[in-house]
């Protein structure tokens, strides 16, 4: 399987298009889409044995929705969810120390 082309169908199929990417990666790297046509025009062995894919790999579309993969026993296949994080408003960016987001804008705090 090519993950270049599997991934392309997949976006097509879920409704979205390359535009509507805004995170290619994982929680702490990323690509590009161009970087990425670059790196996924491969072929792998889906099931035991062969070349993997990262199972790590997501894709994240402006509507909220990640595509990720999924595995079990072998099959691979990938997974589209709601991604409906809710950030709190900052309201304060500094204190004693070193201090985090979190410790400056607790709630209990304010």
């Amino acid at each position: 399987m090519n993950l270049l082309e599997g991934t392309i169908y997949e976006i097509i199929h879920s409704g979205h298009t390359i535009e509507d990417i805004i995170h290619i990666g994982n929680e702490k790297y990323e690509c590009s889409w161009e970087e990425f046509v670059k790196l996924a025009n491969i072929d792998y062995q889906e099931g035991f044995g062969g070349q993997k894919v990262a199972m790590d790999l997501m894709i994240i579309f402006k509507d909220g929705q990640v595509m990720i993969r999924e595995e079990y026993d072998g099959d691979e296949w990938r997974q589209f969810k709601k991604e409906d994080k809710v950030y709190k408003k900052i309201s304060n960016l500094s204190g004693e120390y070193w201090a985090k987001l979190d410790d400056l804008n607790n709630e209990a705090t304010l």
